[in-house]
């Protein structure tokens, strides 16, 4: 990247600035002492307007604010793609399942609600999981979760309900009850 040293004027900048590899290869193992795993992952190096592909060869935009952020992982076995990433999954006679999950965040920066679209080439399997909170903000306990519901369908459009867990603190018997 252009080096933006405010000691030097514009015209004598040079793309000086290291920053990052584009790719990072880990190898374990050898194949004789067990699996022989081989993982490659992406990086966005935050250089304004350039492109960061995955191993599809979708590309993105980097963006300085994206610097050191990852955009893809592989890993292989002695050769053979195990998976990529956690949004798609390579299929048995080839291609890709790909996911989608949705999520929402309350006011505290807390996840409220996350719609996981599951195999975005079938309907059918989407879930809704929402949270509740048990808040103290005077005592600034913001974080421990009173509940977490999980139904089916979206959470646009929940339908039956698959799980619920319910957390009481302090010995109150009231959900969501400020914790001391």
């Amino acid at each position: 990247a252009k080096s933006e040293d405010e000691l030097t004027k514009p015209e004598h900048r040079t793309y000086s600035d290291f920053r990052g590899y584009g790719e990072v290869r880990t190898q374990v193992g050898n194949g004789t002492d067990g699996p022989k795993l081989d993982t490659r992952t992406r990086y966005f190096r935050g250089i304004e307007g350039a492109k960061v592909a995955d191993f599809e060869g979708n590309e993105v935009d980097d963006h300085p604010a994206f610097a050191g952020m990852e955009r893809a992982e592989a890993e292989y076995d002695d050769g053979e793609l195990i998976s990529e990433e956690t949004t798609r999954s390579p299929l048995k006679g080839g291609g890709w399942q790909r996911t989608k999950s949705e999520r929402t965040f309350d006011e505290y920066g807390m996840l409220a609600s996350e719609t996981d679209h599951g195999d975005t080439a079938k309907t059918g399997d989407e879930t809704c999981t929402t949270m509740t909170y048990a808040r103290n903000t005077g005592a600034n306990i913001l974080e421990l979760e009173a509940s977490e519901k999980t139904t089916a369908g979206t959470c646009a459009d929940p339908g039956e309900l698959i799980s619920e867990e319910r957390t009481y603190y302090d010995g109150s018997t009231t959900l969501g009850a400020a914790p001391t």
